[in-house]
C-alpha cells in the first residue's frame, strides 16, 4: 500500500543489472545535495544505494539524453516520447504528456510506465502523468527538431556547393529543396 493510499500493483521481472548492484550499498552520491538540478533532492536511502554508473534522472534535461536509452516500443513509447519531466520528489517522477497524444494514454500505463523506469534506474519509482497543452521539450519534440535542423544544414550545404552553383548557373537551373537527400554511406 501506499502512503498517500490505494495500492500499487508491481510487475516482476527479471533484475537489471543496476537492480542487482544495488543489494551491495554503495557509498556513491550519499548525502550529497545537487543545488543545480531544480532543488531536487534525492532521499539518502537511494542515493546511498545508487551503482557508480546510475543514471540521474532529476531534470528535463537527464529526462531527454536517458530516454533514448529506455526499453520502450508501442503505445508506452509514444507516451513518454511526447512528455516532459516537470519535477522529481523522492521515488515520485510527474511528468507533463503533450494533450494532442492523449488519445494514446490511459491510467492503466502508470504500473507498466513505473516499472520501466525503476528497472532502468535500478530502484523503485512511481509515474505520475499529467496532461497539458503546452509540453516544452520532449524526446519526440527534440528529435524532430534535430532532424529539421540537419535537413535544413543539409539542403544550405547543398546549395552553397560550388559545382551545384555552376550546374544552376550554366541551366538557368533552379533547386528544388525536396529532391535533396543525404548521400547513403
Amino acid at each position: 500500500e501506499r502512503p498517500h493510499g490505494g495500492t500499487h500493483r508491481r510487475l516482476e521481472s527479471q533484475p537489471s543489472r543496476e537492480a542487482q548492484e544495488l543489494k551491495e550499498p554503495s557509498l556513491t552520491d550519499a548525502g550529497i545535495a545537487y543545488p543545480h538540478r531544480n532543488n531536487t533532492v534525492t532521499p539518502k536511502s537511494q542515493q546511498a544505494l545508487r551503482p557508480q554508473n546510475a543514471f540521474v534522472l532529476d531534470t528535463n534535461e537527464e529526462w531527454l539524453s536517458v530516454y533514448s536509452k529506455l526499453n520502450l516500443n508501442g503505445l508506452l513509447e509514444n507516451v513518454l516520447s511526447n512528455s516532459e519531466l516537470i519535477k522529481r520528489l523522492g521515488k515520485d517522477y510527474y511528468f507533463k504528456l503533450d494533450e494532442n497524444v492523449a488519445t494514446v494514454y490511459n491510467k492503466e500505463m502508470l504500473p507498466k510506465l513505473s516499472a520501466i523506469l525503476s528497472s532502468f534506474l535500478g530502484f523503485e519509482v512511481s509515474v505520475h502523468v499529467d496532461l497539458c497543452s503546452k509540453v516544452h521539450d520532449t524526446p519526440s519534440k527534440v528529435s524532430r527538431r534535430l532532424k529539421k535542423e540537419a535537413r535544413d544544414d543539409l539542403v544550405k550545404s547543398f546549395e552553397q556547393d560550388s559545382n551545384v552553383q555552376k550546374v544552376l548557373s550554366h541551366f538557368s537551373g533552379k533547386i528544388s529543396t525536396d529532391s535533396v537527400l543525404p548521400l547513403k554511406e
